[in-house]
């Protein structure tokens, strides 16, 4: 395509042709007998493009654009010169002025079209939709750099962290890859690496992955969350298969060995912090649980995000019942070393995994956790926010979560260190409710019930005449639960003050009293509390005798041990080549050094 300035230079050279003068010469005439590339040369060099004429150009083109455009107001009669390196400039601004001109000319829509877009944009938006599940999703939003128990641990008692990156060796540049270079391709904040650890897997290298799922079969999956699941690999799920293989020998020593040959494997992993937890080894039952929750992370996706209370996940998934084991485990291993704050964080982001179903019970454990970090907003809000509770194996209806005892007695602890006048109403509301806890909790305060103040309390007739609730009930479960992990929080003097004020106002209210009645059994919904275990809600750890078989520590630089003759045998097993199937292929895979062929008997 030739442009307008290349075509007046033809045309100025076509009619100096044709008068036998060249028009670049000064008039001398061309010979007819002239080589033809000379012309050819002298017509490239007409379109050829000079700054001249592109300027040249510019101001003609600018001009005939301001006449012809009708919406332009007639220029001045004197116009000031404009300098020769701002023309374009000058050009451009003219050109930008006359295209915002023309866009104002466009009508604004009508201002229903105008609220029927922001309709469609929040009815699209599930974050913008005020309703009852955006409120949970506030509330179950998890501060992920929380849950790191080491760094906690650091501030306690202001240890200066040390840095995550290693530092430059002084004999040289080599740094270990496996140590140090892959670790800056994607940070953990849950836990912190030891230098010691090998890499994790990759999927295709035999690990797991996070991947999107479709909304699981059942009620109360909010349909503005995200869910997600774990993939297992083909290695990873082989190697899943042999752990059931090792777990049914009952033999530590086979599960250290088997360890040896696959690091990352989780449920090995969490079977070995419970070995290493029950013959009192905490450091090392500590480090399997930390390798397991880095393995975990870094095979997060992108998509998955804790922080903003919309990623869940099905427990009864059997790929993710390991993640929910890994942080109930850490959670429990963050709160006997005194992180409450982290442990508060791991229970809430296990509990905003399925806030409905609850599959681990955490609920029981996070609102001591939360007035243990001084959290009492949260579980004011978690009180008012009246999130359903159903059990998902069952077709019960659901119930509010915050009927639960632990909850009811909590808050009012809650509303006591937040200095609320109605503390003291809603403490006489539970102990009405549950007249049982009164005594177990003061039983396991330095035996203060056998006290004058407290002996005419219990012996009024709403304590004293309560009728007991059967031992193999949930709620009389859920009671010693709550006594036994939240029975440190009502020893202080300033608490046993504000519980002798609630039992006081429970005996002398006749209103009160009318209007909460004792409950003798939990919803139906709520009674999937019954299957919590005890020892789960309790710092005490159950060790065995000290001359119980205990695996041998298996150092990362030993050499390669001698296999179990019982694993050796299953391994053993898949190795070997049946007989029965194409011969081309048995003979190329009897080519690989670790196969072997089935021999026949005779």
């Amino acid at each position: 395509m030739v442009s307008a300035r290349q075509a007046k230079r033809l045309e100025k050279y076509i009619d100096g042709e044709r008068q036998g003068n060249d028009p670049y010469d000064g008039g001398d005439r061309i010979l007819n007998d002239e080589p033809e590339p000379k012309k050819t040369a002298i017509g490239f060099q007409c379109l050829q493009d000079s700054d001249s004429d592109s300027e040249a150009e510019s101001d003609n083109s600018d001009e005939e654009g301001k006449s012809a455009d009708p919406m332009e107001s007639p220029p001045p009669a004197t116009q000031p010169s404009i300098p020769l390196a701002n023309k374009r400039l000058h050009y451009k601004k003219k050109k930008a002025k006359n295209t915002s001109k023309r866009r104002n000319l466009i009508p604004d829509p009508p201002i229903h079209d105008q609220v029927l877009q922001v309709i469609n944009s929040h009815r699209n938006d599930p974050e913008s939709v005020p309703n009852a599940s955006t409120k949970w999703n506030e509330l179950l939003r998890v501060r992920l750099r929380l849950t790191n128990a080491e760094r906690e641990m650091n501030r306690i008692f202001k240890i200066k962290a040390e840095k995550e990156t290693a530092k430059r060796p002084k004999g040289g540049r080599f740094r270990d890859p496996n140590k140090v270079a892959w670790r800056s391709l994607r940070k953990t904040l849950m836990v912190t690496p030891d230098a010691s650890w090998s890499r994790p897997p990759s999927f295709i290298g035999g690990g797991i992955r996070w991947a999107r799922c479709g909304r699981p079969e059942g009620e109360c999956w909010d349909e503005c969350c995200e869910y997600f699941q774990v993939v297992w690999s083909s290695e990873y799920e082989k190697s899943s298969k042999m752990f059931q293989t090792v777990q049914s020998f009952h033999d530590p020593q086979a599960l250290a060995e088997f360890l040896q040959r696959n690091p990352y494997q989780l449920e090995a992993l969490l079977q070995m912090s419970r070995v290493y937890q029950h013959h009192g080894q905490m450091d090392q039952a500590t480090d399997c649980i930390k390798r397991c929750i880095y393995a975990l992370e870094l095979s997060w996706s992108e998509h998955f995000d804790v922080s903003n209370g919309r990623s869940r996940m099905d427990y009864h998934m059997e790929t993710n019942t390991t993640f929910y084991k890994a942080l109930f485990l850490y959670m429990q291993q963050a709160g006997r070393r005194g992180c409450v704050k982290s442990a508060f964080e791991l229970a809430r982001m296990i509990f905003s995994l399925d806030p409905h179903g609850d599959p681990m019970s955490v609920v029981l454990a996070m609102d001591y956790y939360a007035l243990a970090s001084r959290q009492y907003t949260f579980i004011l809000e978690l009180m008012d926010a009246n999130i359903p509770a159903i059990d998902r194996l069952s077709s019960c209806e659901s119930s509010s979560l915050s009927t639960l005892p632990n909850l009811q007695l909590s808050s009012a602890l809650a509303m006591f260190h937040s200095e609320k006048e109605e503390a003291s109403e809603q403490l006489a509301k539970a102990l009405l409710m549950y007249p049982s806890v009164l005594g177990l909790l003061l039983e396991n305060c330095n035996g203060k019930s056998s006290s004058e103040t407290w002996r005419s309390i219990l012996e009024d007739s709403r304590f004293a005449d309560a009728r007991p609730l059967e031992e193999a009930s949930a709620l009389a479960h859920v009671l010693s639960i709550y006594v036994l992990r939240h029975a440190q929080l009502w020893k202080s003097e300033d608490v046993l003050r504000f519980l002798l004020q609630g039992a006081k106002l429970a005996t002398e209210s006749s209103v009160l009293r009318s209007a909460y009645p004792q409950v003798m059994e939990l919803p139906p919904s709520l009674s999937k509390y019954h299957q919590a275990a005890t020892q789960d809600y309790t710092d005490e750890v159950t060790t065995l005798p000290v001359d119980d078989p205990m695996p041998i520590e298996v150092h990362p630089l030993m050499e390669q041990m001698d296999a179990n003759p019982r694993i050796q045998l299953v391994q053993e097993e898949d190795d070997v080549l049946r007989l029965t199937g194409n011969p081309l292929l048995l003979f190329l895979q009897s080519l690989l050094p670790w196969n072997r062929m089935e021999s026949r008997g005779n």
